[in-house]
């Protein structure tokens, strides 16, 4: 089991999207969203890079830094246990 979906649609992301912008096939990327076939420790680190990259809060009116969101796998991944 893995949070792969959830977070897709938690960005609102269409399947073709991020499968386009992954450089997968529609299919690869339901049957790891499913936990059919499971991504290789480079794949789950693309995810990870990914959808961290979707999620960046701007900075507030005084020039403060932005607050960044780094997905980890760890995030990305649900033990079967």
């Amino acid at each position: 089991m893995n949070n792969l979906a959830m977070i897709r649609n938690f960005f609102q992301l269409h399947p073709q999207a991020v499968a386009a912008d992954l450089k997968m096939t529609t299919d690869e990327l339901h049957a790891f969203e499913t936990g059919q076939t499971q991504p290789t420790p480079l794949q789950w680190q693309s995810f990870a890079e990914y959808y961290a990259e979707k999620f960046h809060v701007p900075a507030l009116p005084k020039n403060e830094p932005p607050i960044h969101f780094r997905l980890s796998v760890c995030l990305l991944y649900t033990s079967p246990s």
